[in-house]
């Protein structure tokens, strides 16, 4: 596992519902304050990064979302500290 940093990488599966930054953006300030959100369609899945303002708040945000769903049983999040 990657150490601990403020970006995460996100890949985002069961896509039954659309997805986009203002989503995450959405679901991420709930920990804490979200700096910057990319994604990029990859055919079944998005993958993309979440910065937060700082390490403790993109662990929480991993602790709380990680193998979670954005909507009831879809759209499922796997979570890691993203490579610098």
């Amino acid at each position: 596992e990657t150490a601990p940093n403020r970006i995460l990488f996100i890949i985002i599966t069961l896509l039954i519902h659309p997805v986009d930054c203002n989503t995450l953006y959405r679901v991420f300030s709930r920990v804490g304050s979200v700096r910057k959100v990319v994604l990029q369609n990859k055919s079944v899945q998005l993958q993309g990064f979440v910065e937060m303002e700082d390490v403790m708040q993109a662990a929480e945000a991993k602790a709380q979302f990680n193998n979670k769903h954005i909507y009831a049983s879809s759209c499922k999040m796997a979570i890691a500290f993203a490579k610098l």
